[in-house]
């Protein structure tokens, strides 16, 4: 939930509050493992949070976070496998979460524009 609060934190002018450094650097300390609840979810904020952040959580958020979702794609039809989570669903949501995760630095969709 850090990289939720951060993201959001940044996408109300917020980033200057004493708080968001150190829990932006929280997110390059512990990147997303097997152990992380929702971890499709998670990655996804997280990755918004770093990019809204900069140097030098970005650069390290975005190698941990391409290195495990490149490692998971090994489905045959290209997608990503269901989350260990029983609270994210199947295979479509992994995959859409991993899509919409690798086109962060894209900056898509208008909110997430600088």
């Amino acid at each position: 939930m850090t990289g939720v609060g951060v993201l959001n934190l940044y996408l109300l002018d917020a980033a200057q509050r004493a708080e968001v450094g150190a829990a932006a650097a929280l997110l390059a300390r512990k990147p997303v493992n097997d152990q992380t609840p929702y971890p499709y979810y998670a990655t996804y904020h997280i990755a918004h949070a770093a990019f809204q952040a900069g140097e030098p959580v970005w650069p390290a958020v975005w190698r941990a976070t391409t290195d495990r979702l490149l490692a998971l794609q090994v489905q045959a039809d290209g997608g990503w496998p269901m989350s260990r989570s029983t609270e994210e669903p199947g295979r479509v949501y992994s995959t859409a979460m991993a899509v919409l995760t690798l086109s962060v630095p894209n900056r898509l969709m208008p909110v997430y524009q600088r």
